[in-house]
Order: C-alpha cells, then structure tokens, then sequence
C-alpha cells in the first residue's frame, strides 16, 4: 500500500483498511480477460496493433486476471489523474472497464441487447474512468463517515450524483440532519453498482466452481464495494448448500465448515456437528 493520503487516513481509522493494511477484501469473484491497452489521447483502445486491417493485426492471446490487493484502491486513486498515463497503468494490469456509448459498463445491458464496449471501436474515453473511480472514492469516503456515525459530506454525495438533475443530498431537505438517511442511500448506490456490473453467482470451470462475478473488471470492483459496506471481511461459500455469502463477525477460520443464513436456520451446523461427533466415536471403539 503506498502512502496514504489525509481522506484515506480517516478511512484507515474508519476500519475501511484491514489489519494488513489492505483495502480490499478476499473472495472468490470470476475471472475476466485482459487486453493489451494503449492511450491515445483523450481514450483507451485495444492495443498491438489494434488500427490495422482485420487481416493484418497480430495476433494477441488474452490474458486472465482476477480481484486483488491493490485493485480497489488502486482504481479510486484514478480520479484525480488528469493526464491519463495512471489511468492507462492501470487498465493494462486490470483490463478495461468496458464502458459502453452510454457511459455505463457495457454489462449493464446483456443477453439479448449486448451493449458494445467502446475500447472495441473508437476507444474508452479517459474521462469515464475519472467519472466512476471519482463516485468510488466518494462512496468510500461516505462509509467512512457513517462508520463513525455521521453522514457524509454533500461534496462526496454530489460527486456520487454528478450526473443527476436533483443536487444532493436532496432527501435531506425539510429533515434533520441524520445518518440515517445516507446509510440508506449509500447502499442504494451501491446496489447499482452490482446491477451495472451484472454480479451474481456465477458456475466457472476453475476452482472454486461456484463464484461471485460480474462483467468484468466493474463488477469485481462493485462487489469489493458491497463488501465494505457490509463491514465483512470476506465473501465465502456455504459448506452445506454451496452458495456463496456474505459472513458477519469475524472472517470463518481456514479449514473449517462455513455456514450461510439459510443453512444455520435449518439447523445443519448442529446436524453436521453431531455426525461428526458420532464419526469420532466410532473411530476409537
């Protein structure tokens, strides 16, 4: 982690940071594929060679690439590159945000409609990464302040509402001012986030089989998002269903049976330990 800056102070001091100083946290998201990537001017595009005839390009092998450290604190520190050089370090170690016409994440619009991503075509311009890493590190900000039981600041929630005709924080109009109402929002947000980044359980042919993803890049940095929000260290899969969660409290041990909601209301921790139980029994008769 490179040093930090007087925000991301407060958000260390927030618990935003773990013990390790990291701020993101493990999971198990799916992977995506990364292109080569080059700057010009005022937008990324697929590099080697990308401009040249169909016919003439050479040919380029896609690498995998995965959520960690650095990922999420990496991208939030992009809003203030005006140059766009970090921004293009950046995508060539993550890969593209796969920004579509719209200035969304291509992914919010799959099956059947396809958005296309712009870096395909005439390239992903600089000054979305600027936008979504600017409304990340606002969003971040906002947790850390709630965390501390304040709500957050209307310069953070007008950077989060840039492109909204209302200013924020509008909702606090005629009303006290209260954390409530941010937390609330803040969530909100965030919720969003997942939705244009198409996270959800994914089937994938590594291991582990069953992972949360999304479209990409965006995704793997919204579901870091949800977990910060959530106050939880990790995201894991349920020992008895196999469906992925969110855990409460203190991050499962290594090596032991991690339970979702569902499965503890059921009862099947208690199941399992007493067929444990009876297992050791039998070994020492």
């Amino acid at each position: 982690m490179t040093s930090l800056s007087r925000p991301e102070t407060g958000w260390q001091l927030s618990g935003l940071y773990d013990e390790d100083g990291n701020l993101e946290r493990p999971a198990d998201p799916a992977m995506w594929l990364r292109e080569a990537v080059e700057r010009r001017g005022d937008v990324l595009i697929v590099g080697a060679g990308f401009l040249e005839p169909p016919m003439t390009r050479p040919v380029r092998v896609p690498r995998s690439v995965r959520a960690g450290r650095g990922m999420l604190e990496g991208f939030v520190r992009l809003a203030d590159d005006e140059t766009g050089d970090r921004i293009a370090a950046y995508a060539r170690r993550w890969g593209f945000l796969d920004l579509c016409e719209h200035g969304l994440p291509a992914s919010h619009n799959p099956a059947p409609g396809w958005c296309r991503p712009l870096s395909l075509d005439e390239g992903e311009p600089v000054e979305g990464w600027r936008r979504w890493a600017g409304q990340a590190r606002a969003i971040l900000a906002i947790l850390a302040r709630l965390s501390a039981g304040e709500p957050g600041l209307d310069e953070d929630w007008q950077r989060v509402f840039a492109g909204s005709r209302l200013v924020a924080p509008w909702w606090r109009e005629g009303t006290a001012e209260s954390a409530d109402g941010d937390r609330w929002r803040v969530r909100s947000v965030i919720n969003d986030w997942t939705v244009l980044g198409n996270v959800r359980p994914w089937l994938v042919d590594y291991g582990p089989h069953l992972v949360i993803g999304g479209g990409g890049l965006f995704g793997a940095l919204a579901v870091q998002l949800v977990l910060l929000a959530s106050g939880s260290d990790s995201v894991c899969r349920c020992s008895a269903c196999g469906s992925p969660f969110v855990p409460t409290g203190r991050r499962p041990a290594a090596g032991r049976r991690r339970y979702c909601a569902d499965c503890r209301e059921r009862g099947v921790p208690v199941r399992d330990a007493k067929r444990d139980h009876r297992a050791r029994m039998a070994a020492v008769r």
